[in-house]
């Protein structure tokens, strides 16, 4: 049986929930999940990635903080517009440093 990575999506503007540390610990030991693409409070997200660091591929999708991500290192801050134009993101990277 073939397996695929698995990136939930804690979006809880649309949910109205967070996708808690302690699921996050369960899903962790899956051996289908990746990573999780975090869309709420930047504290949150940040907490999550100083926690899961090396175990859990942590995508923050922070629009917002995209040159303060870059220059911490945090270069998995991915967008649909920068995927659809990667011209951007390159030139945000460049200034960033």
């Amino acid at each position: 049986m073939r397996t695929y990575p698995i990136y939930p999506y804690d979006l809880p503007a649309r949910t109205g929930v967070s996708i808690g540390i302690e699921i996050l610990l369960e899903l962790a030991d899956h051996p289908n999940i990746a990573g999780i693409k975090c869309s709420g409070a930047w504290q949150a997200t940040r907490q999550v990635i100083d926690l899961f660091a090396g175990r859990l591929r942590v995508i923050p999708a922070q629009p917002l903080l995209i040159d303060q991500l870059i220059r911490l290192g945090i270069g998995d801050n991915r967008r649909s517009e920068f995927l659809a134009e990667p011209a951007i993101l390159r030139h945000l990277e460049t200034s960033c440093s």
